[in-house]
């Protein structure tokens, strides 16, 4: 009997501590959840007048003047997405087709930061302000920004449109 009531006593003390030792890890958040804001694209090919669906057969997107490799080689591009500068108001961005032949595309954004919580801190908030390109080879057509907003929900912020590959 003595150790039916040590096992009951062992029980009732262990069971709240175990309770509060995990109920004070659920209160924290998660802050990689949401995954960092990009601007997502879309192609098209452009027939005669009208804009369709396209896919790239290749794409490789590059940080101008940098090493760093964005997106390397991807193959059936029909979607993707491209992470903006924080440190900056402007991100140039390479894209290379393969063969040499590439594009350059210059955003000019705000940057504002937005506080989330004490345990995440801040996020970037991004709008897109304007953006150029120019073609090398004449492959890029045009661009058409339908989203100002970076997002994590891969809502389409550009199409572009390519005269052909």
């Amino acid at each position: 009997m003595k150790e039916l009531v040590k096992l009951a006593l062992i029980l009732m003390i262990a069971c709240p501590l175990a309770g509060t030792i995990v109920s004070s890890c659920a209160g924290e958040s998660d802050c990689s959840t949401a995954g960092r804001a990009m601007l997502w694209s879309s192609v098209y090919r452009l027939d005669g007048a009208a804009a369709v669906n396209d896919t790239l057969d290749s794409l490789t997107v590059t940080a101008l003047h940098t090493d760093i490799v964005l997106l390397n080689k991807m193959k059936d591009v029909t979607r993707f997405g491209l992470p903006l500068k924080y440190t900056n108001d402007t991100t140039r961005w390479v894209f290379d087709y393969g063969e040499q032949i590439r594009d350059t595309i210059v955003i000019w954004y705000t940057n504002t930061p937005e506080f989330v919580s004490m345990d995440c801190g801040y996020e970037m908030k991004q709008v897109v302000l304007g953006l150029s390109y120019s073609t090398r080879n004449n492959r890029l057509d045009s661009i058409r920004v339908t989203n100002t907003s970076t997002n994590t929900d891969e809502t389409k912020n550009l199409e572009l449109y390519f005269r052909y590959h």
